[in-house]
């Protein structure tokens, strides 16, 4: 094995499945049960779970894993897919969402060959219809023509959902005078959007028969702070109303904002996949911060043999990473990069130096890191201040550049990266 091969094999961005030689499945356990039984005791109520935690946490991955868990295929069918592959994260609205909600299903249940009913595919026909309707307007006959005698009803679910994506879906993503003129029709229209959906939803849900809808939205934890705020906040009693159980990913600046209460209020219920602590706040070491090393170093031997890197810097990489699996990853993928071979300490200094200079931090985020460096808890002290440093705050935990952990109090740590050239700052 060459270390061009390691390289590869450290993959930051690539969540992984079941089965896959690199995963340490230690890392999931208590919390993938914890899940399971919260999804499983109502799987009746078309509940809604935000999935809160840092961009590279291995929330993916968790969605890979959960989809596959025996009791969950038992009792659900599983939809899984990622925003980005039919949306732009960059711009996406709750309509949008709401959509993909109905296509991806769609396209499961015809993957599946699941039977489904006359009425259904009337339905989605006349979804289909109004969609390319409104991108079509001054065509919208010749269009209705055009579909009419293209796409039958006879024809069946899958040249329908062939369809959508060919002459609706492809365009919607990038095109944003198509996204605008749906969203512009559906608003004032909520009501009749949401029946609409449901109505779709519902009668999927009784082709499963003894299965509920149970749809994972991956990816929804990379739309951008402000615009998720809109979504999450100013449209989370939309979100709550599909009949489906859904899981949606949550970023921990969203999680961590003053809205997050009204948001969880108004959508569903919150678990929390944290950041692995590799230190306890006060910065000593425990039996479950060093449980929590070992973990990282398994998975970190998954890719990297002993040849390539011994413990000790290993441990250096881990404890430079925060505990974020990503950042862990990134951090080694640089360092053998600069390597070519086997990983010295001097090469994940390296690499943490151009990760850091991979940042753009103002004058308030320096100052927000500074003082959560020298107290973990400092946000509380600034409960009256926080509306004048919470887009900042809510910056930095994006990036990420902070990260936060849980252990019965919320508490926060600079990214450990940025912690020597804070420490010159003083």
């Amino acid at each position: 094995m060459s270390w061009q091969d390691i390289y590869h094999k450290l993959d930051p961005k690539e969540p992984l499945e079941q089965g896959d030689s690199r995963l340490c499945e230690k890392l999931y356990g208590d919390f993938l049960t914890r899940v399971c039984n919260r999804i499983l005791l109502d799987k009746n109520k078309n509940q809604k779970i935000l999935l809160s935690g840092h961009i590279g946490c291995g929330k993916s991955t968790f969605l890979n894993l959960l989809q596959v868990r025996e009791e969950i295929v038992k009792e659900f069918f599983p939809v899984k897919y990622s925003i980005k592959d039919v949306l732009d994260p960059n711009d996406i609205d709750h309509i949008d969402l709401m959509l993909s909600f109905v296509l991806q299903t769609l396209d499961a249940a015809s993957g599946m060959r699941i039977k489904v009913k006359k009425d259904l595919i009337d339905r989605v026909r006349n979804l289909a219809l109004e969609l390319i309707g409104l991108i079509q307007r001054e065509k919208a006959k010749e269009r209705r023509r055009s579909l009419g005698a293209g796409v039958a009803v006879e024809a069946g679910l899958p040249s329908l959902i062939s369809f959508l994506k060919a002459n609706f879906f492809a365009r919607f993503k990038i095109e944003n005078e198509t996204r605008e003129l749906v969203r512009e029709h559906y608003r004032p229209r909520m009501t009749d959007f949401l029946n609409t959906i449901n109505d779709i939803l519902t009668k999927i849900q009784i082709s499963l028969k003894d299965k509920n809808l149970l749809i994972l939205v991956d990816d929804t934890d990379k739309i951008p702070p402000e615009r998720a705020l809109k979504i999450f906040f100013e449209n989370g009693q939309h979100l709550s109303n599909p009949h489906s159980n859904i899981i949606f990913m949550i970023d921990t600046s969203i999680s961590c904002s003053s809205k997050y209460a009204t948001i969880v209020n108004k959508i569903g219920i919150e678990e929390f996949f944290p950041a692995i602590k590799l230190k306890e706040m006060d910065g000593t070491e425990s039996q479950a911060t060093g449980k929590n090393l070992q973990m990282l170093l398994e998975l970190a031997r998954k890719r990297m043999p002993g040849e390539f890197i011994e413990d000790a810097v290993l441990i250096k990489a881990a404890e430079m990473s925060g505990g974020v699996v990503r950042e862990f990853i990134r951090i080694l993928q640089e360092a053998i990069f600069y390597a070519e071979g086997k990983v010295q300490s001097e090469h994940i200094e390296q690499a943490a130096f151009k990760i850091r200079n991979g940042y753009n931090l103002y004058a308030d985020h320096t100052r927000i890191l500074k003082s959560i460096l020298k107290e973990p808890m400092w946000l509380q002290t600034m409960q009256e201040e926080f509306a004048k440093i919470e887009s900042f705050f809510l910056d930095l935990l994006y990036m990420p550049a902070l990260f936060q952990y849980r252990d019965g109090a919320k508490w926060y740590k600079p990214y450990p990266i940025f912690i020597p050239w804070l420490e010159k700052l003083e």
